[in-house]
């Protein structure tokens, strides 16, 4: 049995292609929500961010309703309307989610306040911003990172004696005694 390679429609019908690329703009949309939730995690701004992902969302919906009410319901899809309301529901449960999880502490770092002991001198086994007793992994990490820095360079040479603008100006107001006169730097000499 032979298939037709096109599907006979009545004259007049039109058919609308499913584009792939607008198929696709859902997924992207909440890889983007996912992303500032990961890139702000455990912070006020990965909250802010998700919600206004799933206002966008709901945006979305709003505006299928009243598309449907302009059309005066020639266009109404319920299906849509329930993926919709299921695909707010994926981004908003994932994407809060990944904002409450904890970021990982680095291992410099006091594990009570996040402090960083990181060149912190002659701490001993407490840390100098919350008093929690400093385990000997966190020490060692802070002692090895701190040796790992570079350092600036030492100057060499002779210092140099500071300027002020009295120098730039090649003379001073200041009189023989030491201090400030009104007269000027011509007639205290």
């Amino acid at each position: 049995m032979a298939f037709p390679s096109r599907l006979a429609l009545p004259p007049g019908t039109t058919v609308l292609r499913l584009q792939w690329f607008k198929v696709l703009l859902f997924v992207f949309y909440a890889v983007a929500v996912w992303y500032g939730a990961v890139r702000w995690r455990y912070n006020w701004r990965g909250f802010v961010w998700v919600t206004g992902g799933l206002v966008g969302v709901l945006a979305v919906i709003q505006f299928h309703v009243l598309l449907n009410a302009w059309t005066n319901y020639e266009i109404y899809l319920p299906v849509l309307q329930t993926l919709l309301w299921s695909y707010l529901g994926l981004v908003g449960l994932v994407g809060y989610f990944i904002a409450c999880i904890p970021q990982a502490r680095k291992a410099w770092c006091c594990e009570k306040c996040q402090y960083d002991l990181t060149g912190v001198p002659g701490f001993t086994e407490v840390c100098p911003e919350c008093g929690k007793p400093i385990d000997g992994e966190t020490a060692a990490a802070a002692e090895a990172r701190s040796a790992s820095i570079v350092s600036s360079p030492i100057p060499t040479g002779a210092p140099r004696k500071p300027r002020d603008m009295a120098d730039l100006l090649d003379h001073s107001s200041l009189g023989r005694g030491g201090s400030a006169t009104k007269e000027s730097p011509a007639a205290a000499e």
